[in-house]
C-alpha cells in the first residue's frame, strides 16, 4: 500500500545532501567512523545519512557541519526540488557572512563577544561602518581606544592584535 505524501520517508534532496557529505568528509580525509564517533553515531548510520537512506534531524545536521567546517546552506546548495527566490534581506545576509568567513580576525573575535562592554562594541560598530572598505578588521581594532580594548587579547597568527 503506498504511503501518504506526508511521510518521514527519504526524498532526493536527502541522497544530494549525504552525497555533499560524503564529498566534504572525503575531501576532509575524515572516515566514516571518525565522523561517526563525532557526532555520536556509528559508522553504518553515517553511511546511511551519505546514501539518503535515512533523513537527518535539524541538530545532527548541525553537528556534522560541525565536524566538516561548511554550513548548512553549503549542504543544500543546488538541491532537487522548489528553488525560492532570495529575498533582499536575505542576499544582505549572505553578503555580510561572507564577508565574515573572508575576516580572518573576526572569528577570534566571535568567544569573546559576549564579554565586550556594550561601549566597546559600539565603538568597532561605528568604526567598521567608518572604515567599510578602507581597512581590515585588525586596523579598525587597533584604532579602538587603547585601554578600552587592551582587556582583551585577540591572536592574530600568534601575534597579539591590539
Amino acid at each position: 500500500m503506498p504511503r501518504a505524501a506526508g511521510t518521514k520517508d527519504a526524498r532526493p534532496v536527502d541522497a544530494y545532501v549525504g552525497a555533499r557529505i560524503r564529498f566534504r568528509r572525503n575531501l576532509l580525509g575524515i572516515s566514516q567512523m571518525e565522523i561517526g564517533h563525532r557526532i555520536g553515531v556509528t559508522f553504518q548510520q553515517v553511511q546511511k545519512y551519505e546514501k539518503g537512506v535515512n533523513r537527518i534531524g535539524s541538530s545532527r545536521l548541525m553537528q556534522i557541519c560541525d565536524v566538516l567546517q561548511v554550513t548548512p546552506a553549503w549542504l543544500f546548495e543546488g538541491a532537487p526540488g522548489p528553488q525560492s527566490k532570495p529575498t533582499a534581506a536575505a542576499c544582505q545576509l549572505d553578503a555580510a557572512f561572507t564577508a565574515f568567513q573572508a575576516d580572518d580576525v573576526a572569528p577570534q573575535l566571535m568567544p569573546v563577544w559576549g564579554r565586550l562592554p556594550v561601549q566597546i562594541k559600539r565603538l568597532m560598530g561605528r568604526a567598521d561602518e567608518r572604515d567599510r572598505g578602507r581597512r581590515d578588521r585588525a586596523q579598525v581594532i587597533r584604532s579602538l581606544p587603547r585601554p578600552a580594548v587592551s582587556r582583551f587579547e585577540i591572536q592574530n597568527g600568534g601575534e597579539a592584535v591590539c
